[in-house]
Order: structure tokens, then C-alpha cells, then sequence
């Protein structure tokens, strides 16, 4: 340990430099000399008022970052020195310090996670602020947005020396357990007897025997606890096994059900969906008066990955820690030939009091979340409202549940599984696999449920012959999806084919067979905390990822959602939605102009001038790979090399409608030149390569089309700089419903995250205020929000008003709600026959105020 520490400050590095290591002094390297620079207007000496030390004591080989063996060699002297400094401060300098300070305390340990945060630690009894190593700084170089981060990041850090001592509250000495059946319902009753009089706030947390109540009949509620302060919390057992006799746990539950249905009991919840899911499959009840959810709470006020968490909550805010290490295990832990979990053995008391923490945790939470995020003043109190609006009407379709065809994804699973096999006998047992076997000695086989890269090397290019060598970042050969897709030979071929088979057996197939409950509807949930563009998601099963571009895997996978008996399902999602965001967002004027106009496609335009066609000549197919690749690519951050090559790969072998490919169309037009095989040197990626001259004259002609771009649209250039340089300064981007996206961003995630996530805002609006019609005027209900689209299970006879209604809220009502959004919105909806499969969808257009099915056309 180095440095005087006046100020009480411990900083503690990733390993000495090489001279550190010979001084015996930390940070006089380039890195220290850049983080005093930093510290300098802030009057800190980091030799003066710091004490210094690293993660690891010794210089690594070749001066690499230190692994976690190292780590852990060190921790000891490292934890020795913070007893005897007795820090008022901790700061830790990168991921090596995180992982040295916490080691197993917690399992995700990403700096990216732990930045910018002051944690009070009751191990040390200091405040802990980890923070971004300097060497992050001197590696960023002219990546201002990363230097501007290290930078707030240390004025973050400098704010807080002001703190005093951090104060510790045990939460376990403030849960009272209640066993007793009489105690329990008359505290009910006394819960009850409040609401009567006044409204309050109670956070609520259930312990259940799984994840859902509708995986089998016999899933119970094992406890059940309430905080309705920050002072106490009171936790009762429910249908913990063996404690409450049948119809005491009856008449618990029908009181809880009504505690649950009362308006004036504001439920606080960390996870809504969670408990509301429960209520309702349990107690046969909706809940009346969700009030907040203090896990979205946390992520709208900090979108970062894996944050809002309860129990990583309870550490960084509280300093609390580690009172679930006998619960977790048991969660995921089941009875034999069971699937429910086995925390009805861990002894009552303990589970109580866990249940207990849980609730009282979720109420802190909320007292420090309410007055941020309900702040009439801040912009965020918008995001807010719209983030609780779109929880509670998300979770409705998640109580409800989405029919299945069971019997199909039975027959649909042994037809792929048959697929597999035998093309997996080819694989390894034809010509290729006789070859392998006598070059190598061994059988082909599949390990870890696919073949080892390295004989898959000794495959393609010892027997197949190879010819084109992409590498690997440590200089191997690649072998990865796009080299073994890209050779024409039938083995590739039929591995390209398994891979393809297995991923929709075992990732898509498989999760829907694992959710489909007994009575034939999955219950998916629509969590609004996970993604940091504060996008909607969907888990258990994950809709979001499952196939929509590849057809016959989207063929396959969507078969089997069915809609109710006797109804249809629709989808209806925005037109162009992210250009007219874009349009919105930089009042571009050649954009807007685009958007107002129903004849207009910039894709379209954008595709002929790309390829040099007349737009009657371009299919569906080469549109969309030049929406993606170039139009969006560009708006996104991309520059013309990598739309070109994207472009050149996906793209050159189609045909127009004339029959012609895109390539020979080029060559007719004068665009590329020279023979199919002459090559050129090109800088892609960072590297030199060698690649067809087509392609290099193909770079220039897409160098010229970007050219031409920003010509037409410099607006939209203007808003991304505007973006970029927002960001710097504030270390956010500021959506217009108020969120504000607040982590480590390049320019692509800039641009990307402003333009999807308004997107989304938008039609949550949407699905919030068309499911006020779902719950009052309709028969029709919503399923979920699913790549965009808001899809219904439509009643039959309610094409015309539920589409009526759906179009004048999503292009009319929003647009008055939100004078900002000054482009026309359009939508595209889709609707299937009645009993019906949701990948049978077919669109639908308006005819004479009528909707009606599309004529289907040539693509």
C-alpha cells in the first residue's frame, strides 16, 4: 500500500505496472498520471489523500489483465489492509478491483454493472464507489463518449466525500412473524378495517412453490408477508406443508384475496406481474390498486443490465446482504417426480422472516423511488406513469394466456427430431466422416451438442478443401456458422440443416412445450425491466425470439398458437414506425415529407438507387436486405464499407423480377467491371483483406450512395450529432416520455436506443388505452405485445370495431395526446380465420370504411 490517505480514501487498481512494481508505489504509470490529471480540478492528490493498492500484488506476465485464480490468491492481503486502514472510502478501480473487493459475495461482477454507484458496506463500514479503471480512460483514446463516462464517473465519486458514515438497519429485527391461524386473520381483518377509513401503501411479497400457478393444480402460495411502513413487516404462512389445516388455509386465502381486491390497500410489489400472476391463480381474483413496482422503479431510474434485482437493490441502497442463502437453492430446488420446490423445508421461521425482508426491502424501495419518479417537475414522472400503465395492462395478458395446440407441438417435435437423425446418420457416417476417421484416427461425432471446432477444421479444410480463410481473433481458422454456411458441398449443407433443426427443437420448440400448462394456454410473462433501450421483452417463454424472418422456422414455431374456440387472432403493429420516428425525433424535412406522403417508400428509393433498378424490378427480398442494411444501418451509426459488404454478401445473387441477379444487373450497367475472379485490397474491420474486385468497386458505388444520403436527409446527420454530444455532456439520452437511457453507449446504441425505444413508448400508449376498451366495451382480449405488434384474441364479430377503434387510437388519439409525434402514423394489421394458427395471419386494408383481406400479390 502506497499514498498518505488524508482524505480516507483506499483506492484500490487491477496489478502494479512495471514501474510500480519496481517502485513499489501505485499509479505513477501513464494511467496514474492521467487519473491525477482528472482529479486535479477537484484539488485531490491521489499519493496525498489516498492510500493506493492493487487487486494483485505482483505485475502479471506481459502486464494482462489478472485471472481469477490470481485474484483470489491476493484477496486476503487485500481485505487485511482495508481492516487496518479502516477507509472511510473504498474506490474500486475496475473490474479486477470489484472482483477482488466482493469475490464470491455476488455472482455478476461486470464493471459495467457496478459503476457509478455508492454502496454502503457493512463489511467494511465504508462507502464503496467502483468506478472505471484510468487505463479504461487512456484505452478509449478518441472515443469521447467513453472518456466523458470515466469522467462523470470520478465527479460522481468526488460528490460523495461529503457522506457521513454510512447507518446500517437490520430489516430482519423489524419483520414480525405471526404462526398463529386467529393471529393471522385478525390481523387481516385489522388491514382490512384500515382500508376502510384511509388509504396506504403495503408492500406485498408472496414465497411460491415455482414460477407460475398454472404449471399444475397442485402449486401453493407457501407464505405471504406485508410491510405497510418501513418499520414493520408482518409475514404468516399460507400453505407452508403441515402448519395450517385445509380450511384455515381457506379462509386465510379468502381473506388475503380480499386484502388483495381492496382499492384503498395501494399494492407495492417488487415485480408485479409476479404477485399479480399469483393472486389471480390462487385467490381467483384480480387485483384491485397496484399502486407500484419497485423493480421497474429501479429500472426506469437505471437502465443498466442485471440492476434492478431485489437483493442487488437491497446491497447497493442498504447495505444489505446474504439473507438469502438457504432460500435460493431451495427455489429451483423440487420434491422428487415433482414441480413444486422444496422451500416448504426449510423450518417456517426462517422462511417467514426471509419473506419478511423481502416485503420490507420492497417498501424502503418504494419510499425512496415514490418522490423521484412521481416529481411533476421531472420529465422522468412521465416515463413512470407509462412504464406502471403498461405493467398492469401487460400482466392482464399474462394472467389470460395464449391457447396452444399441444397435440401439433407433440407430432411437430418427433417430425424435426426424425429430420435430425437422419441427417445426422449422413453427417457422421458418409464419405466425409470415412475421411475424417482416416486422417484422424477417431470417429465424428457431436460433443456438447455440436461438433468441436476443431474437427470441424480438420473437415472443411483438410477434406473439403477450403479455399477462403477467415481467422479467428487468436489466428485459427474459423469455423464458424457463416465460413460453413458459405460453402457449397452437400455435408455443409446437411450441418447447416441440423444446426438449423436443432436450434428450433431445442430453443423455440422446447420452451413452448416446457410452459404449455394443463389446461392448454401458456402464460408468458411481459417484463418492462430488462431491456436498456426500455423496450417490452417477453420470458417463460421468450415470444421475442422466435423466428420471424426465416420461414419455414417461423412456419413451424407459430403453427400451434391458436387463438380462444371460436375466435381469431389479430396483430396490428405501426408502418414504417421506426423512420417515422426518426422523422419525428429529427424533423428531418425530406423525412417527414416521406412519411406524409402514402405513395412514398424510402426503402424503395433507397434499393433502386443501391442497385441501379427500376423499383418495378425489386423483389421484397432485396428491399428489405436494403432497409436493414443500408437505411437503418446508416440512421443507426453504420458507414458505407460495412453497409457495402453486408449487402454484397445477402444480396448480390438475387434476382430482380426480370430474372437477372443483382450482380450480373451491376455488370449491365457499368457499375462493377473485370473478370468474377480478380482481386483487390481493402480495409474492412480494421484489417487489410483481400477481396473480389466486384466487391471493391461495389464499396465505391455505396461510398457514393451514402454521399447521396446525407445529402437528402441532413437533418437527420444534425439530430445524430446533436445526440452524440447530448450524451457527452449529460451522460444520458433523454427520450420524449422521459426516459433517460443512462449507461455506456457508442453512437450506434445512441441513435438505436432513442428511435426503438420512442417506438415502443408509442404503441405502449397504445395497447394501455385500447386495453381500457378490452376491459369495458369489447368481448375481445389482448394477448401480449409481440415483436411490435399489439395482438388480440378477437371475439368473432369484432373485426370491424375492434380494428376501427385500434386504428383511430394508433393514428389519431396518440397523436393528440402527443402534439410532438407531427407525422402521419399508419397501421399494418393481420387477422386470422376463426380457430386458426397465428402464422395463418393474413393482412387486412380498409375498402370503403370496411376492413377486408388483402389481395394477395407476386412479391
Amino acid at each position: 500500500v502506497s499514498g498518505e490517505g488524508q482524505l480516507g480514501i483506499l483506492g484500490i487498481g487491477e496489478g502494479p505496472g512495471k514501474n510500480e512494481d519496481k517502485k513499489g508505489i501505485q499509479f505513477i504509470g501513464e494511467a496514474g498520471r492521467l487519473w491525477q490529471k482528472y482529479l486535479d480540478p477537484h484539488g485531490i492528490d491521489i499519493h496525498r489523500d489516498m492510500h493506493l493498492d492493487n487487486g494483485v500484488q505482483c505485475r502479471p506476465p506481459g502486464n494482462r489483465k489478472p485471472t481469477s485464480q490470481e485474484v483470489s490468491y491476493c484477496r486476503n492481503r487485500v481485505r487485511n489492509n482495508i481492516n487496518q486502514l479502516r477507509p472511510k472510502f473504498i474506490w474500486l478501480l475496475g473490474e479486477t478491483a470489484v472482483r477482488s473487493f466482493y469475490g464470491t459475495r455476488f455472482r455478476n461482477l461486470t464493471i459495467a454493472r457496478w459503476h457509478r454507484l455508492c454502496i454502503p458496506d457493512q463489511q467494511t463500514g465504508a462507502w464503496v464507489i467502483p468506478l472505471y479503471h484510468p487505463s479504461f480512460a487512456l484505452r478509449a483514446n478518441k472515443d469521447k463518449n467513453k472518456v466523458a463516462m470515466f469522467e462523470r464517473d470520478l465527479e460522481f465519486a468526488v460528490s460523495c466525500l461529503n457522506l457521513p458514515p454510512p447507518q446500517f438497519t437490520d430489516p430482519a429485527s423489524l419483520v414480525t412473524v405471526v404462526t398463529d391461524y386467529n393471529q393471522i386473520i385478525e390481523w387481516l381483518d385489522w388491514l382490512l378495517e384500515c382500508a376502510e377509513q384511509y388509504q396506504f401503501a403495503a408492500a406485498i411479497d408472496f414465497e411460491t412453490s415455482n414460477l407460475k400457478p398454472m404449471y399444475s393444480s397442485a402449486q401453493k402460495i407457501w407464505t405471504c408477508s406485508i410491510a405497510t411502513s418501513g418499520t414493520q413487516s408482518v409475514s404468516f404462512p399460507i400453505s407452508y406443508t403441515g402448519h395450517l389445516m385445509h380450511e384455515q388455509e381457506r379462509h386465510v386465502l379468502q381473506k388475503l384475496s380480499r386484502v388483495m381486491g381492496h382499492p384503498n390497500i395501494l399494492k407495492v410489489a417488487h415485480n408485479l406481474p409476479f404477485e399479480d400472476l399469483w393472486t389471480n391463480g390462487i385467490m381467483g381474483v384480480s387485483v384491485n390498486g397496484w399502486h407500484w413496482c419497485t423493480m421497474n422503479g429501479a429500472h426506469v431510474l437505471d437502465c443498466r443490465k442485471m440492476y434492478s434485482g431485489l437483493k442487488f437493490q437491497a446491497y447497493i441502497k442498504y447495505g444489505v446482504e446474504g439473507y438469502d442463502k438457504e432460500t435460493a437453492p431451495l427455489m429451483t430446488k423440487f420434491h422428487e417426480g415433482t414441480d413444486i420446490n422444496m422451500l416448504d423445508t426449510l423450518p417456517l421461521e426462517k422462511l417467514l422472516r426471509y419473506g419478511g425482508v423481502d416485503s420490507l426491502i420492497s417498501m424502503w424501495l418504494y419510499m425512496d423511488q415514490h418522490p423521484v419518479l412521481t416529481n411533476p417537475e421531472d420529465p422522468i414522472s412521465g416515463a413512470w406513469t407509462l412504464t406502471m400503465g403498461g405493467l398492469i395492462a401487460l400482466s392482464h395478458a399474462t394472467v389470460l394466456g395464449i391457447e396452444m395446440d399441444q397435440l401439433y407441438y407433440m407430432e411437430a417435435t418427433r417430425s424435426l427430431q426424425d429430420r435430425m437423425d437422419e441427417l445426422l446418420t449422413k453427417i457422421i457416417r458418409g464419405k466425409v466422416a470415412i475421411e475424417f476417421r482416416k486422417i484422424t484416427g477417431k470417429p465424428l461425432k457431436v460433443v456438447n451438442k455440436d461438433f468441436s471446432a476443431g474437427d470441424l477444421r480438420v473437415v472443411l479444410y483438410d477434406i473439403l478443401g477450403v479455399s477462403k480463410v477467415k481467422t479467428t481473433a487468436t489466428g485459427l481458422k474459423s469455423v464458424d456458422a457463416e465460413v460453413v454456411e458459405s460453402i457449397d458441398d452437400p455435408w455443409a449443407k446437411d450441418l447447416t440443416e441440423w444446426r438449423k433443426m436443432y436450434k428450433i427443437l431445442n430453443t423455440y420448440m422446447a420452451q413452448f412445450i416446457r410452459e404449455i400448462s394443463p389446461h392448454g394456454r401458456m402464460h408468458p410473462f411481459f417484463p418492462m425491466h430488462t431491456a436498456r433501450t426500455f423496450r417490452g421483452s417477453s420470458t417463460n417463454p421468450n415470444f421475442h425470439n422466435i423466428p420471424n424472418r426465416d420461414e419455414e422456422a417461423k412456419a413451424i414455431t407459430r403453427k400451434g398458437i391458436m387463438p380462444s374456440h371460436g375466435r381469431r387472432i389479430a396483430a396490428v403493429d405501426f408502418g414504417s414506425q421506426e423512420v417515422r420516428v426518426a422523422a419525428i425525433l429529427s424533423q428531418d424535412a425530406k423525412l417527414m415529407w416521406y412519411c406524409s406522403q402514402d405513395d412514398s417508400d424510402i426503402h424503395m428509393d433507397v434499393t433502386s438507387r443501391i442497385w441501379a433498378a427500376d423499383i418495378d424490378l425489386i423483389t421484397t427480398l432485396i428491399r428489405f436486405h436494403s432497409k436493414s442494411g443500408f437505411v437503418f444501418a446508416e440512421i443507426y451509426g453504420s458507414f458505407y464499407v460495412n453497409c457495402a459488404v453486408f449487402l454484397w454478401e445477402v444480396s448480390a445473387d438475387l434476382e430482380l423480377k426480370d430474372g437477372i441477379s443483382l450482380r450480373q444487373h451491376l455488370l449491365n450497367q457499368g457499375i462493377i467491371s473485370g473478370p468474377a475472379n480478380a482481386k483487390a485490397k481493402y480495409k474492412i474491420k480494421g484489417k487489410m483483406q483481400t477481396i473480389s474486385r466486384h466487391l471493391y468497386q461495389f464499396i465505391d458505388h455505396v461510398k457514393q450512395i451514402e454521399k447521396w444520403f446525407w445529402g437528402e436527409f441532413p437533418g437527420l446527420r444534425e439530430w445524430q450529432t446533436r445526440m452524440v454530444k447530448e450524451y457527452q455532456q449529460t451522460g444520458g439520452i433523454e427520450m420524449p416520455f422521459g426516459y433517460v437511457r443512462n449507461d455506456l453507449l457508442n453512437n450506434n446504441k445512441i441513435f438505436n436506443g432513442a428511435i426503438q425505444g420512442t417506438a415502443f413508448h408509442i404503441l405502449i400508449w397504445c395497447y394501455i388505452e385500447l386495453h381500457k376498451y378490452c376491459q369495458t366495451k369489447w368481448r375481445t382480449d389482448q394477448l401480449g405485445q409481440i415483436h411490435d405488434e399489439i395482438v388480440y384474441d378477437m371475439a368473432d364479430g369484432e373485426i370491424q370495431p375492434v380494428l376501427n377503434t385500434t386504428e383511430d387510437v394508433m393514428t389519431t388519439q396518440v397523436r393528440e395526446r402527443y402534439d410532438w409525434i407531427n407525422v402521419p402514423l399508419v397501421i399494418e394489421p393481420e387477422v386470422t380465420d376463426i380457430d386458426v394458427g397465428w402464422y395463418y395471419k393474413k393482412p387486412m386494408i380498409k375498402e370503403n370504411d370496411v376492413w377486408v383481406y388483402k389481395p394477395v400479390t407476386a412479391q
